[in-house]
């Protein structure tokens, strides 16, 4: 299989043609530009305790719901 290509029209009315792969990897990245700054992470540690606190809710939801998998608050 190929790569996918993404064919877009640009504010000046050109159409361009680039990677859709290349594309959405770009986009997230500026959408999560700042990010861990606002959520106070700026090392591997930070980033450690981000994750082991998300799984250790996860898991508190899903045993106190019985086995079934809950959303967590606060993370749209």
């Amino acid at each position: 299989m190929g790569d996918n290509i993404l064919f877009s029209l640009n504010s000046s009315g050109e159409i361009v043609m680039s990677n859709a792969s290349a594309s959405a990897l770009l986009k997230a990245q500026n959408a999560f530009s700042g990010a861990a700054e606002r959520l106070g992470v700026s090392d591997e540690e930070d980033v450690q305790y981000l994750v082991d606190s998300i799984r250790y809710e996860y898991w508190r939801n899903y045993t106190s719901e019985g086995g079934r998998a809950v959303s967590l608050q606060g993370c749209e």
